[in-house]
């Protein structure tokens, strides 16, 4: 069965050359970075590696749903170019440092709108630019364009952890800079921040955030290839300098979660010469190395424009945390070193165990072996395996325990170099552990609560065998955790099963059938249960929530979706819903209601 999917993979992404001998494919060109850019998609059309810790891009907007990158495609204004974005993601942050070249007065742009014509209310002033998608130029690892407001032409390039700027004035004005320490995305919390003078070429600084991410460091160290005067520093937290008349300015960044020295490592590591167009060409050849892995032959340009841009788009997350010296920061907010260990970040496993994940097993099994090794070390640093990670912080973000699946997914496909014990001792606290207090290592000040992040659910799934939606904690969700919970426990129990843990597989077996408690054959579907066993009433399976509870069920979806998630054990969903016949017919009703 394993190897017919791989005859078929092979007959479907076709690895034969469409090149003339000798001639060197660009497969950069057939990536359109600004798909996704608009409507909901989340992405940004900036310069970053794989799984770059600096992603340089611009920032049209920092509030709001359609802000999580930074970056939406209807805008026709931008506050600046910053260092961090999130890729594809549902919540906003990152966002960090901001640079926003300028010549004379530094204007205030109007306010952008939502994607429904309503202005943002931001409550502090927008400094930025307009500008105009006609004056854009982006491929992998390059972006450019051109502030109409000062007619200053930025160009960006990036290395793993650092960031060029190439800032193009005119010949009769004076360079100036600001840069804000202030802007993330969706307006998070600015706890501390810094910035620090150390020539007059060479800045750093950092900032601590509340956000997303409970407790978030960043720190960075910047070169400049002019001299500077300091015309005022805000706060320490915004700087404007000002340059001698000059054509171009040259600026060099780089990033580190540990600290400034961190920073400057890394960006003198890897950025040691003023040369920006040999930066440029070499994020080109590493972007094409890394679209090269699949070759697919097609006649249809277009079909081909979005197989080339998704897979650019995996490539992106998760990120490098790791400094170049080996330093990096724990979940429980220390810093450690160990040069043969790379620490991963941005996990958000519960997009991507359906399928990126499956893929890096087929294109790059080391990195994915590599990425594994990271979350087993996170459960060591936090005391769980992550459900959504980011930037050393546990979110709690969405649901399942899905980092089982990744090890899971490895392992059965002989991809073993982890831990393989502690990978499952992990997996197998994750279908009981229910919270974890973080109070011990984030400051009071930016603890919500009382710092348990963690859902409280899985203690119900493993004695009633079901989650009540009238827990007493007042966790929604109910089918949905439900569900996945029962898919996860099923990938524990083949775990336990190959490792010879007869009793842990009997167990995990038993709870892997909890899906059939929130089945109701009086009405077809997946459906909410009260503590004392009767059924959420009223029921509407298009329903997003239940008026008499005002709490979800279900998650991102309604009874419809939900109806049919059981991957573990398709043949006990079909007898549940009373057979093949049945089942087809029911399936086939998913595409056609309204």
């Amino acid at each position: 069965m394993k190897k017919t999917f791989f005859y078929l993979l092979a007959l479907l992404v076709s690895l034969v050359s469409c090149t003339k001998k000798g001639e060197i494919q660009d497969y950069t060109k057939f990536v359109d970075v600004f798909i996704g850019t608009g409507g909901h998609g989340h992405t940004y059309p900036g310069a970053a590696l794989p799984h770059g810790m600096v992603q340089l891009s611009p920032d049209t907007r920092t509030v709001g749903w359609d802000a999580c990158s930074g970056y939406h495609y209807n805008d026709s204004t931008m506050i600046g170019l910053s260092h961090t974005h999130l890729s594809g993601t549902g919540i906003p942050d990152l966002g960090d440092f901001l640079f926003l070249p300028f010549t004379g007065e530094l204007k205030k742009v109007a306010q952008y709108k939502h994607n429904d014509g309503l202005p943002v209310q931001e409550d502090t002033p927008r400094y930025g630019s307009s500008f105009s998608h006609k004056d854009e130029i982006a491929t992998p690892g390059y972006y450019s364009v051109i502030l109409k407001d000062y007619k200053v032409k930025a160009e960006l390039t990036a290395t793993l952890h650092s960031g060029f700027h190439r800032y193009t004035f005119p010949s009769s004005e004076n360079p100036k800079l600001f840069i804000d320490l202030t802007r993330t995305m969706d307006n998070r919390t600015l706890i501390n921040s810094d910035i620090k003078i150390i020539s007059d070429t060479e800045i750093q600084g950092f900032k601590q955030v509340k956000g997303w991410a409970p407790n978030r460091y960043v720190y960075f160290y910047a070169q400049f290839s002019k001299p500077f005067k300091v015309d005022s520093i805000v706060g320490k937290a915004q700087a404007f300098l000002s340059f001698e008349p000059a054509e171009q300015v040259l600026i060099k960044v780089g990033i580190s979660f540990v600290d400034e020295e961190g920073a400057k490592k890394n960006l003198n590591k890897e950025i040691a010469a003023w040369d920006f167009d040999q930066v440029k060409e070499d994020a080109h050849n590493t972007w094409n190395k890394e679209l090269s892995k699949i070759e697919v032959t097609t006649k249809d340009s277009t079909h081909r424009t979005i197989f080339y841009t998704a897979l650019y788009h995996t490539r992106l997350q998760p990120i490098i945390s790791s400094d170049v010296d080996g330093r990096f920061r724990t979940m429980d907010n220390q810093i450690q070193t160990d040069t043969k260990y790379t620490n991963y970040s941005i996990f958000s496993l519960w997009d991507t165990f359906r399928s990126l994940h499956p893929l890096n097993t087929i294109i790059c099994p080391k990195e994915n072996q590599a990425m594994i090794r990271s979350l087993i070390r996170k459960s060591d640093e936090g005391g769980l395996l992550p459900m959504w990670e980011l930037i050393s912080n546990y979110t709690g973000c969405m649901i399942g325990y899905h980092a089982v699946s990744v090890i899971a997914d490895s392992y059965f496909k002989g991809q073993r170099d982890f831990d393989i014990e502690k990978a499952y001792q992990a997996s197998v606290k994750s279908s009981s552990y229910d919270t974890i207090n973080i109070s011990k290592t984030i400051p009071k000040n930016v603890l919500q609560g009382d710092g348990n992040l963690m859902p409280t659910s899985k203690k119900y799934k493993n004695t009633l065998g079901f989650i009540p939606a009238d827990n007493v904690e007042g966790e929604g969700e109910s089918v949905a955790k439900g569900l996945e919970y029962s898919y996860n426990d099923w990938l524990i129990a083949q775990l336990a099963k190959d490792l010879n843990k007869k009793e842990d597989y009997e167990r995990f077996m038993q709870l892997s059938k909890n899906y059939k408690n929130y089945y109701d054959p009086t009405v077809g579907f997946m459906r909410g249960k009260n503590t004392n066993g009767s059924w959420v009433t009223p029921f509407d399976p298009a329903a997003y929530k239940h008026t008499d509870t005002s709490k979800k069920i279900y998650c991102e979806g309604n009874a419809w979706q939900w109806a049919f998630f059981v991957p573990h054990d398709v043949d006990g969903l079909v007898e549940l819903m009373g057979g093949k016949e049945a089942f087809s017919k029911k399936l086939d009703s998913l595409f056609s209601t309204p």
